[in-house]
């Protein structure tokens, strides 16, 4: 479930609606981001994991593959603390805005009113 916040607004309105209208039913449910964007956003954060694990462990992925040590990888390993946390704070950002749709419909009686 994607909800990110919007389960809580949801059920606030519904509340509303039905103290108001108590003969209406008021369903609800979430609206799942694109297929690419969970794919995307389950991708950076195993990337997000091993790059952290990567800088801790003081490991040199780049040896693998023949490549220099870049210089913001070096800045990564030397202020550790802090590239983890900015690491993991940036990627959680990304992740949640790919995952989040804020969509929603409104249907009454069948017909379509609102999608924004």
């Amino acid at each position: 479930s994607y909800s990110c916040g919007y389960r809580k607004a949801f059920e606030e309105y519904q509340m509303v609606l039905t103290q108001k209208y108590p003969i209406i039913t008021v369903l609800g449910d979430n609206f799942d981001p694109p297929f690419l964007h969970l794919v995307f956003a389950k991708f950076l954060s195993v990337a997000k994991i091993l790059l952290i694990a990567t800088i801790i462990g003081g490991l040199n992925p780049f040896q693998f593959i023949g490549c220099n040590l870049p210089r913001w990888f070096e800045w990564c390993q030397a202020n550790k603390f802090y590239a983890c946390m900015m690491i993991f704070f940036c990627c959680n950002a990304i992740e949640s805005t790919l995952i989040s749709t804020g969509a929603f419909e409104i249907l009454f009686n069948g017909k379509l009113y609102f999608i924004p």
